[in-house]
């Protein structure tokens, strides 16, 4: 009876494994390939930005076509201190409280809740994003670049308004509008 139980116990978990494992492939953000963007109207010019540092991945489901993703889900967080624009004083501005606050919020998060096919290599991502401790519905348009069985790239793009999320409510003469690009590697891990 005891082996019985230890037999049914260990098949139990075998299977239970085996399903989580099935239902949550997961692909990692490969930093070194991977850009995360910014662009904002200032006066009578754009300023171009990037972050550095940050760190991501891609789920799919069981049920995924394994060519499509559509059921598949994306969380990316971002080092606020990682900002650059090129100009060193203004990169330190964005990173005080004015801005950001990067010593008060260190993070950017992105957690998608839709990953939706609309084309034959295009997709709308919905999901929350937060910024400043404020966390906002917030739609992305991602478009399929490459696809093979380890490596993954998307490129997605996006607009949000820096006001709802409290960044730079002074800043005269900066749009409030943002534009966001991402280009992003994910890469299957060796099992």
């Amino acid at each position: 009876m005891k082996s019985t139980r230890k037999f049914f116990l260990l098949l139990w978990l075998t299977a239970t494994a085996n399903i989580a494992t099935a239902q949550t492939p997961g692909w990692n953000l490969d930093t070194a390939r991977t850009t995360v963007g910014f662009s904002i109207g200032a006066m009578f010019s754009k300023t171009d930005g990037k972050f550095t540092s940050f760190s991501g991945t891609l789920q799919t489901g069981s049920s995924s076509d394994s060519a499509n993703f559509e059921d598949a889900s994306v969380s990316v967080t971002i080092a606020v201190a990682s900002i650059e624009t090129g100009i060193g004083l203004r990169d330190e501005h964005l990173r005080g409280g004015d801005y950001f606050d990067a010593e008060k919020f260190p993070l950017i998060a992105f957690r998608s809740t839709r990953f939706k096919l609309t084309g034959e290599k295009t997709y709308s991502v919905r999901g929350y994003l937060t910024v400043k401790g404020i966390t906002r519905e917030t739609d992305l348009t991602a478009t399929l670049i490459k696809r093979s069985d380890t490596h993954v790239i998307f490129k997605a793009t996006g607009n949000l308004d820096r006001a709802a999320y409290r960044v730079g409510a002074g800043g005269i003469g900066l749009g409030r509008e943002v534009e966001l690009t991402f280009t992003a590697e994910f890469v299957k891990p060796n099992k």
